[in-house]
């Protein structure tokens, strides 16, 4: 997102549909984007906003900065993404206008985060708490910087909970509903199911939730599942996701002030500020 004193400019897709079932539904930074942009817009800068999706992989897009990096054309720039890989910080670097991180971290830059591993520590504990002692774990792609530390999450919650963790019950899938819904099948193809699952994005919850109800298994009579991230699709799922809240709206608008006060104080220093998740109840884990 970059931030400039004049015009406005959107490109999200480049012609591509972002909400369809093998695709990520980006509700992680449209949900935050009303709280930037109400920020932004106390001072006397606008918005221009670029739009890159991916799954499973580092898509050439990602080796590619987004068109609207230009020192002639910015003053600033909030870069909503766990993906930031040394490739994207190295060309980065090459420009002169400030930058803010909204969930990855970097020392390079300042950077505003919410806390992957107690988000996934929340959710086994909520089902360890309702008796449940069978535990999988559908993760994101490894090349983000979050899936990483929710696998200590994880690791580290069941450790705790004294709950073992079965190598058969710890998957990977994009965020996307096709992954959800593959890795649900990989996991039920194993022959024992597991009480509950947790998911690293309520898209990979809401994908494990079809391939169930398409499979003759009901959530949460069979399966409860959790989610990661509370948008849209969590309250929409049927039933509705209880889910770790990323607390979206507080990130992009303490982002959004960070980079304000970088721009007029290029000499402050440097954020480094992680903002704590909560887990969000709701309908689709039971007690045992």
């Amino acid at each position: 997102i970059g931030v400039v004193r004049n015009g406005v400019d959107i490109d999200r897709t480049n012609g591509k549909e972002i909400y369809t079932f093998d695709v990520l539904p980006d509700t992680y930074l449209s949900d935050m984007l009303d709280y930037i942009v109400s920020e932004i817009r106390t001072s006397e800068y606008t918005v221009l906003l670029d739009w890159v999706c991916w799954l499973d992989e580092v898509p050439d897009s990602m080796w590619r900065l987004p068109r609207i990096l230009d020192e002639n054309r910015i003053d600033g720039l909030l870069w909503a993404s766990g993906c930031m890989i040394p490739q994207t910080i190295e060309k980065l670097m090459r420009f002169k206008f400030p930058v803010v991180l909204i969930g990855g971290r970097t020392s390079e830059y300042d950077w505003v985060d919410t806390n992957p591993e107690n988000g996934i520590t929340l959710a086994v504990d909520h089902l360890a708490k309702r008796g449940h002692r069978e535990i999988a774990f559908i993760n994101g792609p490894g090349f983000t910087q979050t899936s990483p530390r929710k696998l200590t999450g994880f690791l580290g919650a069941m450790q705790k909970n004294a709950l073992a963790v079965k190598d058969e019950w710890l998957e990977t899938a994009s965020f996307s509903g096709q992954g959800g819904y593959d890795a649900m099948r990989r996991i039920i193809a194993k022959g024992v199911l597991p009480t509950a699952v947790v998911t690293a994005q309520d898209a990979i919850a809401v994908g494990a939730l079809r391939y169930m109800y398409e499979n003759g298994l009901s959530c949460p009579g069979d399966l409860s599942i959790i989610g990661y991230e509370d948008g849209l699709l969590a309250e929409y799922a049927y039933p509705p996701l209880t889910t770790v809240c990323s607390r979206k709206s507080e990130l992009g608008r303490t982002a959004a002030r960070v980079l304000l006060n970088r721009m007029e104080n290029p000499n402050a220093n440097r954020v480094r500020m992680i903002i704590e998740p909560y887990l969000v109840e709701r309908a689709s884990v039971r007690n045992l």
